[in-house]
């Protein structure tokens, strides 16, 4: 439960300390004192919206500390085993919030994002608003609270349902994708087989552009390579003297080289190898003669074919590579028009499939719906009838509804406040005391099932008065026996029920605005409940009819 909340700098909050306890806690305090403010600060331990309008004037940030007691629930200490947190130890929750907007939030001091924090958050507060009367009229919201009536069995095969209605949507969009598409089949064909005839025509093997284009430049400046060529071969043979004439220093060289082996062996050897080296190079240069080919046709076969290369690179990518890529993809696109028949056959048996899984599904969870539907029925009727409404009657119609993800009915709260009457919807006949009744009534079950420590109820017995009001005050102390139940109110009958009483004030300090609570005495009970009765007015006799509410406890 919640034991203590602690908010500083808080809108006209500076800094409050809320000691709360087990049983049924009243939170009272004129119009305006801060009873709402408080509200707001729990909500964000639950995970609610923060903006920069809550930190107090002249202050950078505002600051709200919840402390939660253990042990917790099963259900909540899976949810803090999933995040690295022990259920058998308390918990502290803190966020806080900045004047430009950023905040954080943490769990024993650790960071956690706001996500994780509303996961819990459900599961330790549940807070009941006036606008949960609006909530209540909306049929997707009964649908909500039914389901959640239902159980784990419920919402397992309500998962289920929506599962198989996703994977069901997903094969009927592939196959208006596949329809859609097909429309187009003969022109996509045709174009496809374009681009593949023109890629396969061409017999592309990856590096022959770079090899056509070294073969150009030979052949464009084959003349010109003749001519130098023959010249450097003519220069060398000094017109077929010039190696002769190495020929003949070798050999006196060698002969000098017998006779003074150190002065001119070295000269000997390197003379030699010059003249191997000018015999090989005369050899390569009438090699090459021979080779090079002044050949006009050649030419133009080669600047044709890069030409063509050329085109297809431009049009496909910029490379060979690339273009064989494109003609692969090509081809697959091919065959996968080409066999669309198959395909569309087996999308639709697909479909069948996961039509007949999802009908299945669907039934099951109308099944689970109908057997939770009366079981609610039955609760909340109890309920009621405890609530001084004992000619009331609650029911929950299914009617269907178009397939979809939620499964194929709705569900349509039904209520009589008088015997004899037809059931009708909330929304048509529910008056405001009536759908409070009915709210708390559903909180009161629910609270059973899921096991939340802790609920708040902001006036639920607003619009009350009478042997209601006493009655719907009872049924909130009983609820206090099995949670912590903390009831903003402004009734004295109500508080007078409460296990606790905290009055919440406002007080002008040094030009400044500041609320505060204390939790009251017995005495202090007196002269809160006389207020409540009376206003600014209490008496005497407003002094004693606070004494017998509490004594009649």
């Amino acid at each position: 439960m919640l034991a203590e909340l602690y908010v500083e700098n808080f809108a006209l909050i500076e800094k409050l300390s809320l000691p709360l306890d087990g049983g049924l806690c009243a939170l009272s305090g004129e119009t305006g004192a801060g009873k709402s403010l408080l509200l707001d600060a729990i909500s964000l331990l639950c995970g609610g919206r923060a903006d920069s309008t809550l930190v107090r004037d002249g202050e950078e940030k505002c600051a709200v500390f919840g402390v939660f007691t253990a042990p917790f629930s099963e259900e909540i200490g899976v949810k803090l085993a999933e995040n690295g947190l022990d259920k058998n130890e308390d918990l502290v929750i803190s966020r806080e919030h900045n004047k430009n907007g950023r905040g954080s939030c943490r769990i024993n001091g650790k960071p956690f994002n706001l996500s994780v924090l509303k996961e819990l958050g459900r599961l330790l507060i549940n807070i009941h608003g006036q606008h949960e009367q609006t909530l209540l009229l909306d049929e997707g919201y009964q649908l909500d609270l039914l389901d959640r009536f239902g159980g784990e069995e419920l919402l397992a095969s309500k998962k289920q349902a929506a599962n198989a209605w996703h994977n069901l949507q997903d094969s009927r969009k592939q196959l208006r994708e596949y329809e859609k598409n097909n429309e187009n089949k003969d022109k996509q064909l045709d174009y496809l087989n374009f681009v593949s005839n023109e890629i396969a025509a061409l017999n592309l093997r990856v590096g022959e552009d770079s090899e056509l284009e070294e073969e150009r430049n030979r052949l464009a400046n084959a003349e010109s390579l003749l001519e130098q060529v023959a010249a450097a071969s003519a220069a060398l043979n000094l017109n077929g003297r010039g190696r002769d004439s190495i020929a003949e220093a070798l050999s006196a060289l060698r002969q000098a080289a017998a006779m003074d082996e150190a002065t001119f062996g070295e000269l000997n050897e390197r003379l030699n190898d010059i003249y191997y080296n000018l015999e090989d190079i005369a050899v390569d240069l009438a090699r090459s003669e021979r080779i090079i080919s002044v050949d006009p046709h050649r030419l133009d076969e080669v600047e044709n074919r890069l030409q063509a290369i050329n085109r297809v690179k431009k049009k496909y990518g910029g490379s060979i590579e690339a273009v064989l890529n494109e003609w692969e993809k090509t081809d697959l696109a091919i065959r996968s028009l080409t066999d669309s028949e198959y395909s569309a056959e087996v999308l639709m048996k697909q479909i069948t499939e996961q039509e007949n899984l999802y009908n299945k599904a669907a039934k099951n969870l109308s099944e689970h719906r109908k057997e939770a539907a009366a079981s609610l029925a039955q609760a909340v009727t109890g309920e009621l009838h405890s609530l001084s409404m004992t000619d009331a009657e609650f029911s929950v119609s299914l009617p269907k509804v178009n397939e979809g993800s939620e499964g194929k009915e709705k569900a349509v709260y039904l209520f009589t406040a008088n015997r004899g009457e037809k059931p009708r919807p909330l929304a048509k006949i529910a008056s405001g005391g009536e759908l409070a009744r009915i709210i708390l009534a559903i909180k009161v079950i629910l609270a059973r099932i899921d096991f939340v420590p802790t609920l708040i109820f902001d006036e639920v017995d607003s619009g009350m008065g009478g042997y209601s009001l006493s009655a719907v005050a009872e049924k909130m102390h009983e609820v206090g026996k099995s949670a912590q139940t903390l009831c903003v109110t402004h009734s004295p009958i109500m508080a007078s029920r409460a296990d606790r009483h905290i009055r919440i004030y406002k007080k002008e300090e040094n030009g400044r605005t500041r609320i505060y609570c204390k939790v009251l005495s017995y005495d202090e009970r007196i002269d809160e409940l006389s207020r409540m009765l009376a206003g600014s007015k209490s008496n005497e006799v407003t002094i004693a009819q606070a004494k017998e509410l509490l004594t009649n406890i």
